[in-house]
């Protein structure tokens, strides 16, 4: 199972403060503010319980943090893809967008 956890954040010291919160707990960084984490639910609902008492006081209104769940197999199910060519175990009808 693989969480995907994606914010946006307008303060440049809060986004960063996130951002080490999450690589401390071994989620891997797929983009600036696009994380992955490989925790079953309980242990992932832990885990964002705990981002949110830290960090929901800070928040202003337009601020967004999301989370997924994914399964393994949604995980290797891309729509569509910028890559020219998927990695082996990706679904072969993956789509290149243009």
């Amino acid at each position: 199972m693989t969480w995907l956890l994606c914010y946006d954040i307008e303060d440049d010291k809060l986004r960063l403060k996130i951002a080490r919160m999450l690589e401390k707990d071994g989620l891997e960084r797929l983009q600036k503010s696009v994380f992955a984490a490989g925790k079953n639910t309980p242990e992932f609902l832990i885990f964002f319980d705990m981002v949110k008492r830290k960090i929901a006081p800070l928040l202003t209104e337009t601020d967004k943090i999301y989370a997924w769940k994914l399964s393994d197999a949604e995980l290797k199910m891309p729509l569509c893809s910028l890559q020219p060519t998927m990695p082996d175990g990706y679904r072969e009808d993956t789509q290149l967008c243009t």
